[in-house]
């Protein structure tokens, strides 16, 4: 390898590979069961060779952050610092602006503390979901028994209070109705069908894409402990 002073700065597009984003699922365990059709068409970049960073710091190697968030992460909020990425490096991307990238065991660090958090809120939003009357009666497993309520609830729940107004006008959820017992007796009314909370929340009402990131999400966080499937009508969905 050679010094780097030796190195060249890294300045621009010239000094990246463009790759398929799914090669991160040959890369390391953390993205082995990442959802080929949420990665499809999909790239990142990578930097170089014998680069180095704005600050001369050997970047050989890094992957470009920010193209894996916009691949993997639907919010785009992922923290990236230098005390959780111990690499953290800055490329000029040929256009002025700083790009920050990271070496792969750092790259897998950030994505895991991300997803832990990802799975952490969920927890927390599910504790608060509104739970059906001690009453009931009857066993419900068939798509009678799901009501669509507007989107506009989940500003009643903890947890959703910040959620802009305009993003659940217009938009429904399906809701158990409130005398929904499972198959194993337990009372499951008023609690919402997951993906649809998912859909409203973080893709415009996208249920395709919906469905791609709550399946990566319960693949990689820890079990939700709060969420059961039920029969649709259709198939099984799971409900919070």
């Amino acid at each position: 390898m050679a010094s780097v002073a030796a190195m060249i700065r890294v300045t621009g597009p010239n000094c990246m590979h463009k790759l398929p984003i799914n090669i991160l699922k040959l890369l390391h365990a953390l993205f082995a069961n990442l959802d080929d059709a949420m990665l499809e068409g999909k790239t990142m970049c990578r930097i170089k060779n014998e680069r180095k960073d704005m600050n001369g710091r050997n970047v050989s190697g890094h992957f470009v952050v920010q193209g894996v968030i916009q691949a993997l992460s639907p919010t785009k909020s992922v923290r990236v610092t230098a005390e959780m990425a111990p690499s953290l490096g800055y490329v000029d991307n040929g256009k002025g602006k700083s790009l920050k990238v990271v070496n792969l065991a750092d790259l897998v660090n950030i994505f895991e503390q991300h997803w832990k958090a990802e799975s952490a809120a969920v927890d927390a939003a599910v504790a608060f979901a509104p739970m059906g009357s001690a009453n009931a009666k009857s066993v419900v497993m068939n798509k009678h028994g799901i009501t669509k309520v507007s989107a506009m609830v989940l500003k009643k729940l903890l947890g959703f209070e910040n959620v802009k107004m305009a993003m659940l006008d217009g938009n429904t959820l399906r809701q158990l109705c409130q005398d929904y017992i499972d198959n194993k007796g337990t009372i499951i009314g008023g609690r919402f069908i997951t993906v649809d909370v998912v859909a409203v929340v973080l893709f415009d009402g996208n249920l395709v894409y919906a469905r791609q990131w709550l399946n990566n999400l319960l693949t990689h966080g820890k079990d939700v402990a709060s969420i059961t499937y039920v029969a649709s009508g259709h198939a099984s969905v799971s409900v919070i």
